[in-house]
């Protein structure tokens, strides 16, 4: 049996009532009414310092073009998808859901924007890394040149939010280390059920991931916020030095210690949130030397939250060459036509999360 949701022209449809999915049926029948229901696409945007949404090319950078990820084309089959610039002082009011990806070299005056985004009850998923594996940037410390994986954070948020995210360092797990023997790879975590918040919609049912290369955090949510982990490590677990990330085999398991503590991978901070820029409105580091607008001053002073009005939600995840296409999924020729096969649960990790996040703030709005 399944079950086909209609409204005026809007059908979405649950192909298969499945045993496994029982308890989640309502859950289900609620997410296809809320989509038929909607006249347009709920908007969501992605702010990135990768091309997730395809990228044109450019001859000055000597960059090719590129596909949108997988990821990128799936949301838009449900979302009107929006890019945000990593440089924007401001959200725009009709998103809803943000989704970061990588904000790489983030700087004060965006991070404001996201504060104040939240604070006016913007969702907000992010994906941060300490060693981005598929961002590979100028070594500017090596004289011999090279490349060196990316690093992000959310160094001012995450601070106001009570969270540490472990830069500089890498979860090497030997319970959901990927390969075997000389393969053996503790860096890259395939993880199962035991890893996973079963009692969260989004986690009980993405089955595996896999996370490469993934930052932990130590959170400490403050007064007023509750932290629920998502996805953890298993306690024979350590941080390990990024400079043997990628080694497999003995030399990666050399001098392990684990640390005998479950650190969260990816975690939910919910309830109400004050401002990480209890001083206003950070300066425009580029617009040092020229003169303040005194009307603008006055504007931007008016405007500033210092605290939500309500409880709201923020997702923080470690990694995010986990949405890469070469880590969610196998794209296959079929007919001629190119198929996206997923490899593991990622994407459905990904999806999951914006449409829980999309469907509490609709949920809200009734």
């Amino acid at each position: 049996l399944g079950l086909s949701v209609s409204f005026l022209d809007q059908k979405a449809a649950i192909p298969v009532l499945t045993p496994d999915r029982e308890r989640l049926l309502e859950y289900d029948i609620t997410r296809s009414i809320s989509q038929v229901g909607q006249a347009k696409k709920p908007v969501i945007g992605i702010m990135s310092n990768l091309p997730v949404l395809g990228r044109s090319l450019d001859p000055v950078k000597k960059q090719q073009p590129t596909d949108p990820w997988v990821l990128a084309s799936e949301l838009k089959r449900i979302f009107d998808v929006r890019k945000v610039d990593l440089a924007a002082t401001k959200i725009d009011d009709d998103i809803k859901v943000l989704l970061i990806i990588h904000p790489r070299d983030i700087l004060e005056p965006t991070e404001y924007a996201i504060d104040q985004f939240v604070l006016r009850g913007g969702k907000v998923i992010a994906f941060i890394d300490s060693y981005a594996y598929f961002d590979q940037q100028p070594d500017m410390q090596n004289p011999f040149g090279g490349s060196a994986a990316g690093q992000s954070n959310l160094m001012t948020l995450f601070k106001a939010w009570g969270v540490e995210s472990s830069q500089g360092k890498v979860v090497a797990d030997l319970t959901f280390a990927s390969g075997e023997g000389p393969r053996l790879l503790p860096t890259l975590l395939s993880l199962n059920n035991e890893a996973l918040n079963m009692d969260d919609v989004v986690t009980s049912q993405v089955g595996t991931l896999l996370m490469p290369f993934s930052a932990s955090f130590t959170v400490k949510p403050p007064e007023g916020l509750k932290q629920t982990t998502l996805v953890h490590t298993s306690k024979n677990s350590m941080l390990a030095d990024l400079i043997i990330a990628t080694l497999s085999g003995e030399p990666s398991t050399r001098g392990f210690q684990p640390s005998g503590k479950e650190e969260p991978l990816a975690f939910r901070l919910s309830g109400k949130f004050k401002t990480a820029f209890p001083n206003g409105k950070p300066a425009d580091p580029f617009a040092r030397g020229k003169p303040v607008d005194p009307e603008q001053f006055e504007a931007d002073r008016k405007s500033h939250l210092r605290e939500a009005a309500a409880d709201n939600t923020v997702v923080i995840v470690g990694d995010v060459d986990m949405l890469t296409d070469g880590a969610a999924v196998e794209i296959q020729e079929m007919f001629g036509q190119r198929v996206a096969v997923p490899r593991n649960g990622n994407l459905a990790f990904a999806q999951g999360l914006v449409e829980q996040m999309r469907s509490e703030e609709h949920t809200s709005e009734l």
